[in-house]
């Protein structure tokens, strides 16, 4: 059973992924209508019901690294600034953990 369920958790964590890559260049789209037309009602009401259905924090920031809008989060704040920074460099989100016992390293 531990074959089987661990190939159905990683088809699932797969599929999540997938999907909020999918949400990420949709957001993207709407962001750079959004900046273009300096028009940002219809993204922050995207942003906003995105937030309350799968919760966490969503801030789009221009070029320059200004807000234009944020839903679930406070854009002012240091951990905003800090997860932009990240998001900019190219950095991981969550620090990796190292394999755990039956696991393996992959690189």
């Amino acid at each position: 059973m531990v074959p089987l369920l661990a190939a159905y958790a990683a088809d699932r964590t797969q599929d999540q992924f997938v999907g909020r890559l999918g949400d990420v260049a949709r957001f993207s789209v709407l962001a750079e209508d959004a900046i273009e037309g300096d028009d940002v009602v219809a993204l922050e009401s995207e942003l906003r019901r995105y937030t309350e259905v799968y919760g966490g924090s969503v801030v789009v920031t221009d070029a320059n690294r200004e807000v234009v809008t944020s839903a679930g989060a406070d854009p002012a704040g240091p951990l905003t600034e800090a997860a932009v920074t990240r998001a900019l460099t190219g950095a991981v989100t969550h620090p990796r953990r190292p394999p755990g016992p039956g696991t393996t390293s992959r690189c």
